[in-house]
């Protein structure tokens, strides 16, 4: 940990990177990215109800820990019901270190088709 200088940086390490440090190979290398992979979704699981998005402030805090470890831009759709509780996030599209590029014109009808999805 040392090396890397921390938890999130040591989570964000690549396979390769992870593997040049003394005494771990490929399946130890694999157990490490597997952990933190574990423990992302466990932190996403311990809300059971959806969460209650209704500011920028509850955005933010649902989506931090999802997106902590990105080191690019990613553009979302949050999308939520009419009681303002999450039904989704939609990954729409990566982008560079500080840019990404969005036509929205391809993206306009992904929640009609999603909110029919969940009506089924």
């Amino acid at each position: 940990m040392e090396r890397f200088g921390g938890l999130s940086p040591l989570a964000r390490a690549s396979f390769e990177e992870l593997q040049q440090l003394k005494g771990i190979g490929k399946s130890k290398a694999t157990a490490i990215r597997s952990a933190f992979l574990l423990a992302q979704r466990l932190s996403q699981e311990s809300t059971r109800e959806a969460p209650l998005l209704d500011t920028p402030e509850r955005v933010a805090e649902a989506l931090r820990e999802p997106n902590r470890l990105y080191e690019v831009e990613h553009f979302q759709v949050v999308c939520l019901n009419t009681r303002r509780r999450l039904i989704a996030v939609e990954n729409i599209a990566q982008g560079i270190l500080d840019q990404v590029l969005v036509h929205a014109r391809v993206h306009m009808g992904r929640g009609r088709r999603l909110r029919r999805l969940r009506h089924r």
